[in-house]
């Protein structure tokens, strides 16, 4: 049986072609060696080495990593690096995004192609192979893996998969545990990324769609001392985290400070144009001329959208659905805003539900915000939070997909006893 993540979240396109044996080990002597190109990144290396060690454990046998044409072994690496006609299409990226993930694994008498359309894509299909021989990652470290014995191994494997959420993280809320003598980075930190690369949890782009404005005004402090007028107005009172958005010389800053973000950060997709969390917007009376809470945030980011198109063409602006602006705005956002809506913490006319619905009609770019964990929710108690319930889990997954979901957020605990099952 797959993985959880990989039965919700991937979508199996299966090649129709006869899929023939190649025999891998006997009686624990390893007679293909793991392939990879003279041209290959520092990702593929460390998979391949990671090849080696589960093929060992597997069937006791010495695998090696060597550089070959890919005619023979085990063959890791980038349609660009093996260049194989028939997977042309079925390893193409689309729209810009979509493909960045897809993988085939294809067996012939003679090799085992482990083929992704990028490097991300052959670490999926290295890790695919391994699952569909029988290794499961159920939770982080050595201790919960599932490694197969078989001192003989053929494998007859013909599939081709790409992602249909091209973006997907379940992450700590609190983050990983770290103290004196687990330093952040550390052992924690490593065997949380080693499960999520396993079980193939990884994006073809990242969502930057958490909360900007406070940083917009710490970044610019002397400007916001020497301008109160740019905060919003509060019974009576300027004050901040939020922002009077009907300013013109708020909407300059915040152009200002997406146009260094990008600046500072080349290959990010997103910039964040998130108002800052919990409530206190602006109650002047040129922002109540905007509209509701929803259409004053949205429309600092179409704003801000517009212009980034215009310096930086294909760059997106991320803002979450969440809190008193989860309803749609009036308006339809621009083509490069991306939004996230969120699970709870939502107050407005509508069930969540109900905005399932209706932000598709408002919105190209659209992604989900889950809670699998809040402590204040479950206390890290039996039976867990929401990402324990798996029934709970698959229904919602299928219907963000239907929604035309292309990320997924997943807030979560680390107490794996509890909620570990989802």
């Amino acid at each position: 049986m797959k993985s959880i993540v990989g039965l919700i979240l991937l979508s199996l396109l299966a090649s129709a072609a006869h899929a023939e044996t190649i025999v891998l080990a006997d009686q624990g002597k390893a007679l293909q060696p793991i392939v990879i190109s003279a041209k290959a990144g520092d990702p593929t290396k460390a998979v391949a080495n990671e090849l080696v060690d589960y093929l060992t454990r597997i069937t006791g046998a010495k695998f090696a990593v060597e550089t070959g044409d890919g005619s023979r072994g085990i063959v890791l690496g980038t349609l660009d690096e093996f260049p194989h006609p028939a997977l042309v299409k079925p390893l193409e990226i689309r729209n810009v995004y979509d493909g960045k993930e897809a993988f085939a694994i294809r067996t012939e008498p003679k090799r085992l192609l482990l083929i992704g359309a990028t490097d991300l894509g052959a670490s999926h299909a290295a890790f695919r192979f391994l699952e569909h021989l029988g290794c499961r990652w159920f939770f982080p470290a050595a201790e919960w893996e599932i490694v197969p014995l078989r001192k003989t191994l053929a494998v007859e494997l013909n599939e081709t998969d790409r992602p249909r959420i091209v973006a997907r993280r379940i992450w700590y809320g609190y983050g990983a545990f770290a103290d004196k003598g687990h330093p952040r980075g550390g052992s924690t930190q490593k065997d949380y990324q080693a499960w999520a690369r396993h079980n193939r949890m990884a994006g073809s782009f990242s969502v930057y769609a958490g909360h900007a404005w406070q940083s917009i005004i710490a970044d610019n402090k002397q400007t916001f001392a020497e301008h109160p007028e740019y905060l919003a107005l509060v019974k009576g009172e300027r004050r901040g985290p939020q922002l009077c958005v009907s300013n013109p010389d708020v909407k300059r800053l915040a152009v200002a400070w997406a146009f260094k973000f990008f600046e500072k950060n080349p290959t990010r997709e997103m910039v964040s144009m998130e108002c800052s969390d919990g409530h206190g917007h602006c109650e002047c009376a040129e922002c109540k001329k905007l509209g509701s809470v929803s259409d004053r945030v949205f429309a600092l980011a179409n704003h801000v959208a517009r212009e980034v198109q215009k310096k930086y063409p294909g760059k997106m602006v991320g803002c979450l659905a969440y809190s008193d602006h989860s309803e749609p705005p009036s308006f339809e956002l621009e083509p490069n805003v991306y939004v996230q809506l969120t699970a709870g913490f939502n107050y407005g006319r509508y069930s969540h539900d109900e905005l399932v619905e209706l932000w598709p009609k408002k919105c190209k770019n659209l992604g989900f915000y889950e809670y699998y964990s809040v402590w204040l929710w479950d206390f890290d108690r039996l039976p867990g939070g929401n990402g324990a319930n798996l029934t709970r889990t698959k229904t919602m997954i299928d219907r963000y997909v239907k929604a035309g979901a292309t990320s997924f957020d997943a807030e979560s605990g680390n107490n794996w006893g509890v909620h570990g099952r989802g």
